[in-house]
């Protein structure tokens, strides 16, 4: 019976440590600088910890100063396989991770990350944001989006709404988040063949529902590529139908907050064919929306907006110029983010990774120990944002869980509520 005495003792000792040294407001900045890896573990520290960890306010805390910082960035490759390696559609096998914040010059291997994408599906990522995924499945019995936190392991399967349209187009997705509302977004944009306009639904996420909004009068460019989140919109290329002289492209954004659509200007490329080039493409480099012009002769501007919305505020980031490493069509950059020493990370094509440094106009593959043959990548930023489902199985309904207990069921934390029933 002292023995056991003395166990319970070191055990209450052991849950009060953390806060008998330091103060909880110093607890908490220093908390919310690490990674999620290791919050998700420092929750089963005590019952203060769990509260904290797990609390909205803290949640948020950490999501900004990760976005702030540009900390706590991964890099998520999705095996391609079948015999459709397209952009838009493929097989996933496997998904997996590389981190540490991106630093090119630590060459660790991937993660192979436990998901809920069970084979055979079609399967693609619609968007990144906040750390959430929102992916598009398919298989020959139903077709789904789901929400995954690839760093929590937690996943949210969501309805879809009724598609039987006649002379199908073209269906696409786009995801972000409505800062004022704190809800995550959904936008479907279904095109029929001969139709002037497209059908437009929004899914909120706070909610749980889809709604039907107003038509939009313009036809994308490029269906067949998710629309880029930025600056809290979504974002396309369009043209305007049914002027057939009228072949100019234009920027067009679809705002979360106030659901309304404006255009955006093009850069002053001083080239007219410029502006009906087929090859432009957008993206997003340091949060900031950025266009790609590849010119004949193995040249590409990339343009970023530094002041969202305004056309003078348009700027030439840099130019590549082969050759300077790059083996292939410039064609096929996508570019993914910024390293932490400045350098560019792009994916060439469904197997290359290129760090390009705009202040020597240099490239050179990033190699990556355990990266899939083929693959397309997406890079998302750890967080906690929660969602209702752990990866593999739908959450079960549970009772009020005991902040000690860890949700992995290992013997420690199961003796730590042995204890705790003892001591009751």
């Amino acid at each position: 019976m002292v023995k056991e005495d003395e166990v319970n003792k070191k055990i209450r000792v052991e849950e009060t440590v953390p806060t008998d040294y330091l103060p909880e407001d110093l607890i908490v900045d220093l908390l919310s600088r690490l990674p999620v890896k290791s919050l998700l573990r420092f929750r089963c520290v005590c019952k203060l910890w769990y509260a904290l960890i797990t609390d909205p306010a803290f949640v948020k805390m950490h999501l900004s100063r990760s976005l702030v910082s540009s900390s706590n960035l991964s890099i998520i490759f999705r095996s391609l396989g079948g015999p459709n390696l397209n952009f838009s559609e493929f097989r996933v096998s496997e998904f997996h991770s590389y981190s540490d914040d991106l630093d090119a010059s630590l060459q660790q291997a991937v993660v192979e990350l436990n998901h809920p994408f069970k084979p055979p599906r079609t399967c693609y990522v619609v968007g990144s944001c906040n750390g959430l995924l929102c992916v598009y499945l398919r298989n020959s019995e139903e077709e789904i989006l789901m929400l995954w936190n690839p760093s929590t392991r937690r996943h949210q399967k969501l309805s879809l709404p009724s598609k039987e349209y006649p002379n199908l187009d073209y269906i696409v997705y786009g995801f972000g988040h409505d800062s004022t509302t704190d809800d995550y977004k959904i936008v479907r944009i279904v095109k029929c063949l001969g139709a002037l306009d497209s059908v437009v639904n929004v899914f909120s996420h706070s909610t749980n529902t889809w709604r039907r909004i107003g038509h939009m009068p313009f036809c994308l460019n490029y269906p067949h590529f998710p629309m880029l989140l930025a600056n809290s919109a979504l974002h396309w290329f369009a043209n305007r139908e049914p002027k057939p002289n009228d072949i100019s492209s234009f920027i067009v954004s679809f705002d979360l907050q106030d659901e309304e659509y404006r255009e955006l200007p093009l850069p002053d490329f001083h080239f007219d064919f410029v502006k009906n080039y087929v090859g432009m493409k957008l993206g997003v480099l340091g949060g900031q929306l950025c266009v790609l012009c590849p010119y004949p002769g193995f040249l590409l501007d990339v343009w970023v907006m530094k002041d969202y919305g305004v056309r003078g505020s348009w700027e030439k980031q840099f130019s590549i110029q082969q050759p300077c490493g790059m083996r292939h069509n410039l064609y096929f950059l996508r570019p993914m983010c910024y390293s932490k020493n400045g350098e560019v990370i792009f994916q060439m094509d469904i197997n290359t990774l290129v760090l390009y440094d705009p202040r020597t106009g240099r490239a050179r593959n990033l190699r990556i120990h355990g990266v899939p043959d083929k693959f397309y990548t997406e890079f998302y930023v750890g967080s906690l944002v929660p969602l209702n489902g752990k990866d593999g199985t739908e959450q079960e309904k549970r009772k009020k869980i005991v902040p000690l207990i860890a949700e992995d069921g290992t013997e420690q934390a199961k003796r730590k509520k042995k204890n705790m029933k003892q001591r009751g």
